[in-house]
């Protein structure tokens, strides 16, 4: 009898894990089944305008994805702007108006890369939402 209490404690404990996880979590292991390695996240808290960015060097050959989103439901429109800084050309963007933003791209030679994400429109302005991403890759 406590050993099958113990196992239904033991399942319950795993099934509320599973529901505490976050939509960031979620998409984070949804990269990864696809195949994806992660190799680098960012966090940061951004008013509606506002940017936050990071370097990132990207090789040829290699598949990227980069999905960005917040998760306290205040922002409404996300979006992301991958550079090459050699000639801050814009390589990919996704300035749909929602709120993940996910672009993919497979560059022909290696390039020093920057990472914009932007808070374009959230329902309270001046609030500092958590906004993140994930940049990924794999080989095709």
């Amino acid at each position: 009898m406590k050993r099958k209490l113990f196992l239904l404690a033991l399942i319950a404990g795993f099934s509320i894990q599973a529901q505490a996880q976050t939509a960031y979590q979620k998409a984070r292991s949804k990269i990864e089944d696809m195949g994806y390695t992660i190799s680098k996240e960012m966090e940061v808290n951004i008013s509606e305008g506002q940017t936050g960015y990071s370097y990132k060097t990207f090789y040829e050959g290699l598949t990227y994805i980069v999905y960005a989103m917040s998760e306290d439901g205040d922002v409404s429109d996300i979006d992301i702007y991958v550079y090459d800084t050699s000639d801050d050309e814009i390589l990919k963007r996704d300035t749909e108006d929602d709120n993940i933003a996910v672009v993919s791209f497979t560059p022909n030679r290696e390039i020093e890369g920057k990472v914009v994400i932007k808070n374009y429109k959230s329902s309270d302005p001046n609030y500092e939402s958590r906004c993140r991403y994930i940049i990924a890759y794999k080989s095709e």
